[in-house]
This record gives C-alpha cells, structure tokens and sequence, in this order.
C-alpha cells in the first residue's frame, strides 16, 4: 500500500499525559466514497421494490413526525413522464440538513428509536440503484431548495435555500426506464398497500390498506398477501411500521405448524432483527421471541373466536358463516373455525354428480344433498341462479348453459316466476338459509338472457355442420398429428393434399411429410375434390410417385427392392452373397453368383438409402406391373444357379445354417462344374 506524502495527522490532542489514550479519526477519500456508496446501493435484490419501500417509508415517517394528517402522494411513471414521483407533508429540510443528513454516508434520523424502521442511512440513496441521479426538492420555514443527487456524489445544487411560498415538504422525483413503467406501478399498489389507512394516495386515489379489517386475528392476518398487496409468493410476510419483509425458512415453517396457512404477521418496530436492506428478518434469537410473542397473542384470539362462532351456530347460523368468511375470505379450509351444521338442497337445485351428469339434488326415496356451513362460501361460487324461470317448464337446456357459459358451475337453482329467492334448511335445526340473487359469489342469468344466448351459439354452430369436419393427418418434426379441419380450411393449404376413402387403407405415405392426408371415411369424394381441387385420390398419388421413382432409380436399385419382396429367392440370394467369394473369375457360374451378391448387398444398404423410398412407394401402390421387369431378372438368376447346381433344388433354407455349412457349399461350387455347358452359355448371355 502506497503512503502519502506528508500526510495529515488526525490525532485530536497532542499535549497529553503519556498514560492517556492517543485518539485518530477514520477518513474516506472521494474514490472510496464512491465505491462504498456503489456497495450499499447495490445490496437490494429487488431495486424497484426497494426504491419504493424505502421512499413511501421516508415519506410516511416524516409527515408523521411533522404531525401533518395530510396523505403522501405517489404519482407513478408512465409513457408521457417516467418518474416517479413521492410528496410528503414534513417540516422538509434546509440545504444543511439535506447534505448532512440525506446525502451523508450511514446518516440518519431514525437511528436510536423504535418508533421507526431504519437508521443506516442507505434507504435515501436507494435511488440509485435505478438511476444515475434523482431530484430532491424540499421546503423548510418558506426556504426552497433543490438538489440534483449523482450517485458519482457530484451533487449539483440547483437553489439553495430560496425564500418561497411553498407549503413546507419533499419532493422525491426519480427517473425510471418507460419500458418498466407496468411494473413500477404494480410495485407501488403493492408496497403502499402495507402502510395505514388514508396514509398513502397513489396516482390521486386512495390505497386499499392490509392494515385493519377482519382477517386480523390479534398480530396475525388470515391468508398470504395476493399478487396485488405483496412482492413474491411466500407463505408468510411480517409487516413491520408499514415496511413488508420476507421470512427465513425456519421462522416460515414455524409460523406455519401453528397457523396451518399463509399468513401476514405484525410485529411492533425494534422487536426484531433484519438485514440492512429491509428486506428479510435475521432469525436471531430476539427476532425469534418477537415471533413466539405473536403467536401467542394469536392463539388466545383464534380460541376466543371459534368459541364466539360456535355460539352463533345455536342462534344465527348465518352470522357464523359470515363471520368466518369474513376472516379466512378465500384462504383456509373446512378446519379452520369450523360450523357444525350442514345445509340441505331441496328439488328446486340441480347438482353436478360424482358421475359427470347433472341431477335433482332431491328425489323423492332418496337422501337429499348437503353442503356444510363451512364450505358455503366456495358454494354459492359455484352456483348458478336462473331468475324468471317458467312455472311450469322443465329445466331443460340448463345443463348445456352451464357447460358453454359457466363451466366453473356445480349447482343451479332455478328461480320460477317472480320469485327471487329459496329458504334452505339447516339440518337439525329450525333455521334455514335464504338464498337470493344478491347472495355473495353467486351467479346470476335471467331465463331470457339464458335463452338468447343458447340460441346464438345455436345460430353460431349451423355454418360450422354445413362445413363437416374431416380427419386431416400431417408430419412435422417426425412426429404425426391427427386434426379435424374443414373444406375450406383444407382449401386453403398450401401443401400436397391426399385423399383417401378409408383409415385402414394405408399408414401416412412416405414421402408425404409435407402434405396432408385426408381421411373421407363415408363422406362423398365429389363434394370434397369440387372444394380442394389441388387433392389427388392416394391410388393415383402412389403409383405416380412409384413411377417417378422408378424413372430416377437404376436398375441395381430395381433389382434390389424387387429381391425384398420375393421371399422364395431371397435365401438362395443370401447364400450366394456368403459364398460367391470362394468361386474364382473364370469359373462358369461367377458372373451369376457376383450378380446375385451385388443385388443382395444393395438390398441389406437399402435401409436409408436411394432405393428405401422406391420399396416403401411399392408397398403402397396398387400396380405391381412396375416392378415386373425387375421381378423377371430376379427370378432368372435364381432359376439360372438352380439349373447350373440342381442341389440347390433339394436344400431347406432352415437347414442350411452358417459358418462350416457356408464354406462347404462355396467349396463345392468351386470344384465341381455345372450341370451343362448350355445352361452355362445361357448364364454367360
């Protein structure tokens, strides 16, 4: 490490006695400010959500303190201006307190109170780690001033403690990229939503806070945050003096075991321990008491409550499930403050059975459907009220309605006439529950509004049966697809189009991977072939491409796929293939014996070669005239060895074996001549 020149001492005193402690000052020069104030505005793992938590809580506390009742104000970035923008109601700072306080390393005022999270000093530079600078404006005592803050710590000072009219505040203006502008705005509404009631306006309108309501049972609310009060998925969330953080595993499982579901829990400031973003709780041991204290708060309340609801259930059934859905709302289950009583469905409903069919939910000699009290809310969810139904018209066509237009359905209670609700009793007891078309969660359709939509999908699907649907196969990425188009979708490809009369004629043709095959089954050819007039008959498209083939391929390639397919030479060709090598050039039968190896070789290569296309064509053609010529010299040469060798004539195949049989045979051939020299001259043509 390199020693300044002349350096200057910070020893505070310097005439002191010798048992006395000599003192020194810490600095930081201006490269090492930068890169710890880089290091501290770099520690966020959200930076959007962090700029937001930490400017809203700067904000909140300082109107606060400033004992104003007044909302601070977020104005969030869009397309026009991308800024955001925080307004608070303080007593605002001088040009002093803004370099010494706002700008200055690790400085704070929240530092040494519990009244406040914070007290590093980092949440007032967090703008940095979205933006090269930001804007502070701020009045103190009709004093204005105006910073430009860099994070190269070059603060420009735009005024300094100007006199003006202004009401007394800050002004955070922070500019963000427009392209993220959605997502600032869903971090806003979910970041403002943790401080109180009328504490927080954004974009001129009023926050919906988590702070307060029924779902509080003691320190604890019922159910994790949604997508639109909180950051991330977690199961629980401590809120703390309006700032959200995230839990540890171990703290989350034991939140978990005692309240058996998500779940947002408030401990007072200064009770706990986080990290200096703000972002998670450090499981130390006090933390883990301010955790314990909470839930111990929340089991005296959660006991207290399902005594209260329990009494309910003898009085007001109704009050109860009312109460216990106002606390758990859609999280929870049937566990959770359970209602003993369960609600019987008379013959008005209609319920969708464990067999996938609808059915009277009551019939007379059977037992009627329950629903408990504690699942009634998801209930009246699922459930479909028809008003006006006719007196005496059957529930016809409800079951289809349902099906189209509200598949999330499982019961459906018709409304006849001018009735606009039913009393359901409650098992066991004298109460009964009214259920009517302004119940909560229910869905209602007017018996008119059924019929008119019914019949305009009715009206919608008429078109679709003039255009019947064929079965289209296609290959793509060698993998084969079975769709059902219509005429005019079909029409409308660009592709070779096949036709055929019926699915067992053939597999997807080689050599189609690029087209489509249509299968017509008892559908008329005429009707198809007058709307795709570019599709070929599959008869007529295989035997052509058989003849294509044929034009490109050579007569070895010929030979070859015709040996495939005549199975009563195909072993004297593979023999002569195993021996043909024993017989030297001159001997009167090698030019037949090599002709019948090369075709054999050709055909064993023909998997995956020139020829594999031409024998999976002749599989689908309906002319195996294309192939008699080479049937012809196929039959010849095996009929040409037979005549020169009549041995060959009384050899079984399945005897013949390999190895010592193989070399006897090719033995054989080489030492004894054929049968005559005729059949010889005729091999030799």
């Amino acid at each position: 490490m390199a020693i300044p020149a002349n350096p200057t001492s910070t020893i505070v005193d310097t005439d002191i006695a010798p048992q006395e402690a000599v003192t020194m000052t810490s600095r930081v020069d201006e490269d090492g400010a930068r890169r710890i104030m880089g290091m501290l505005v770099d520690m966020y793992a959200d930076p959007v959500t962090a700029v937001v938590r930490e400017y809203v809580a700067n904000a909140v506390d300082a109107t606060i303190a400033a004992g104003s009742m007044l909302p601070v104000e977020v104005t969030t970035p869009d397309a026009l201006t991308p800024n955001l923008v925080v307004v608070d109601r303080g007593t605002g700072m001088t040009s002093a307190e803004v370099e010494a306080v706002f700008l200055a390393f690790a400085a704070s005022t929240k530092r040494g109170t519990n009244e406040q999270v914070g007290g590093l000093g980092v949440g007032a530079k967090s703008a940095w780690t979205v933006a090269d600078s930001f804007l502070i404006d701020t009045v103190k005592a009709g004093r204005r001033t105006v910073v430009r803050a860099a994070r190269d710590l070059a603060h420009h000072v735009l005024v300094a403690d100007a006199a003006t009219d202004r009401p007394p505040g800050t002004s955070i203006t922070i500019p963000v990229d427009e392209q993220s502008a959605p997502k600032w705005r869903d971090v806003v509404r979910s970041v403002t939503a943790a401080h109180k009631p009328g504490a927080v306006i954004v974009d001129g309108e009023p926050v919906i806070s988590i702070q307060g309501g029924p779902r509080w049972v003691g320190p604890i609310r019922c159910g994790h945050l949604d997508s639109k009060e909180a950051r991330g998925k977690a199961k629980v969330t401590v809120l703390s003096g309006g700032t959200l953080f995230s839990v540890p595993r171990d703290i989350e499982a034991t939140v978990t075991r005692r309240v058996d579901m998500g779940c947002v829990v408030e401990l007072p400031v200064g009770t706990f321990d986080h990290t200096p973003s703000r972002e998670s709780l450090i499981a130390t041991p006090r933390t883990q008491e301010s955790i314990a204290q909470a839930l111990r708060e929340f089991d005296q309340q959660w006991t207290a409550l399902g005594e209260r609801i329990a009494a309910l259930v003898e009085t007001d059934v109704m009050a109860a499930q009312t109460l216990r859905a106002a606390t758990l709302d859609s999280h929870g289950n049937q566990s959770h403050l359970p209602i003993d009583a369960t609600m019987t469905l008379t013959s008005d409903i209609l319920t969708f059975g464990p067999s996938h069919s609808w059915r009277m939910a009551w019939t007379p000699g059977t037992p009627a459907d329950t629903v408990p009290m504690s699942a009634f809310g998801q209930w009246c969810e699922r459930l479909l009220i028809i008003t006006g139904w006719p007196n005496r018209r059957s529930l016809r066509g409800v079951a289809k309605y349902a099906r189209i237009f509200a598949p999330h359905v499982t019961s459906i209670l018709a409304l006849r006439g001018e009735a606009k609700s039913v009393a359901l009793p409650v098992k066991n007891s004298v109460q009964a529950i009214q259920i009517t078309v302004d119940t909560p969660g229910v869905t209602i359709v007017s018996y008119t509004e059924m019929q008119r939509q019914l019949e305009e999908r009715r009206s919608a699907d008429r078109p679709a049966r003039r255009d019947p649907a064929y079965r289209v196969v296609r290959r793509k990425d060698g993998k084969t697809r079975t769709v059902e188009m219509t005429l005019s979708q079909i029409s409308a490809l660009s592709v070779p189009v096949v036709y055929a009369a019926r699915v067992e004629w053939c597999e997807f043709p080689c050599g189609l991977e690029d087209g489509a095959l249509v299968y017509l089954g008892r559908k008329s050819p005429n009707t198809f072939t007058a709307a795709v007039t570019h599709a070929v008959e599959y008869t007529q498209w295989a035997n052509q491409r058989v003849h294509d083939l044929i034009a490109a391929g050579s007569e070895l390639d010929l030979d070859a796929v015709a040996l495939d397919s005549v199975v009563d030479h195909r072993w004297l060709f593979e023999l002569a293939y195993s021996v043909a090598d024993y017989v030297p050039e001159a001997h009167p039968a090698a030019e037949t014996l090599r002709r019948m190896k090369a075709i054999h070789a050709h055909a064993l290569s023909s998997r995956g070669a020139a020829q594999w296309p031409l024998a999976r064509a002749m599989e689908q053609c309906s002319r195996a005239e294309f192939f008699a010529p080479a049937s012809i010299r196929v039959a010849d040469l095996a009929k040409t060895l037979k005549e020169m060798y009549p041995l060959f004539n009384f050899i079984q195949p399945s005897r013949l074996g390999r190895g010592s049989n193989v070399a006897h045979i090719g033995e054989y051939l080489a030492n004894v001549a054929p049968k005559t020299t005729a059949t010889v001259a005729r091999a030799a043509e």
